[in-house]
């Protein structure tokens, strides 16, 4: 039995070492042909949705839906938080325009501050993938990283100005995610992928910052290059 565990062990080893002696753009180029290759750089369009709990000391402290769309043509982003299917919150970035929306405010402008993370969102995880590793800046390996019980490389990259750092398996899926803020580890845990339209997604990511859960986004459905109108993109009345 020691022998069996000391040979899987060896042979993890070996994937992960012969991972980590290629290019980053190898691996960035592996990970990309895993999750739809193609499909993947035809995404225009982009819309899903789902619910998001967060958590406190490892307790679930508030659960509410989400419904987010994406238009990488016009640079488009929009995203809701519902409570009963009824939406509570919307924030929405264009261009030239960056706006949130409650019940209770109606319409306001979104400070630059709020809205560049939304803006940047077009340009990160597996969105960032549908570039090709020549376009990126910055591109290099990390190292080895763990993620859950998965092992894989983390590497890093800029594209259109925003850093992405995901963790790489030995067969091109991507892990999940690492990085640090203010010397924590913020860790995001990427599982149970399906395929949607040729592009593979993954339909639960658990976030954790230091160790300890922070949120889980749980995938309902995802739609690959939906036809959007402009209600998709309607400020509340």
């Amino acid at each position: 039995m020691k022998k069996l565990v000391l040979v899987g062990l060896f042979a993890g080893f070996l994937a992960v070492g012969s991972q980590a002696q290629d290019g980053a753009s190898q691996i960035f180029e592996r990970a990309k042909a895993a999750h739809g290759g193609a499909a993947l750089e035809s995404l225009t369009t982009y819309r899903d949705t789902g619910t998001i709990s967060y958590f406190d000391k490892g307790q679930v402290v508030a659960k509410l839906e989400y419904r987010q769309v994406y238009d990488f043509a016009t640079s488009k982003v929009r995203i809701e938080l519902l409570q009963n299917k009824k939406p509570i919150q919307i924030f929405q970035t264009l261009p030239n325009e960056a706006w949130s929306w409650t019940s209770q405010s109606g319409v306001v402008r979104l400070p630059a501050a709020q809205a560049k993370p939304i803006r940047d969102s077009l340009f990160e995880g597996l969105f960032a993938f549908r570039a090709k590793s020549s376009d990126l800046t910055d591109l290099k390996v990390i190292g080895a990283v763990k993620i859950g019980n998965l092992d894989g490389t983390a590497i890093e990259f800029k594209l259109n100005g925003v850093v992405s750092y995901p963790v790489i398996a030995a067969d091109g899926t991507i892990i999940g995610s690492q990085t640090t803020v203010d010397k924590n580890i913020i860790q995001a845990n990427s599982s149970d992928y399906r395929t949607v339209a040729g592009v593979r997604l993954s339909f639960l990511t658990t976030t954790s910052a230091a160790g300890q859960p922070a949120f889980e986004l749980k995938v309902d459905t995802a739609e690959v290059n939906p036809a959007l109108t402009d209600a998709d993109f309607a400020k509340p009345q």
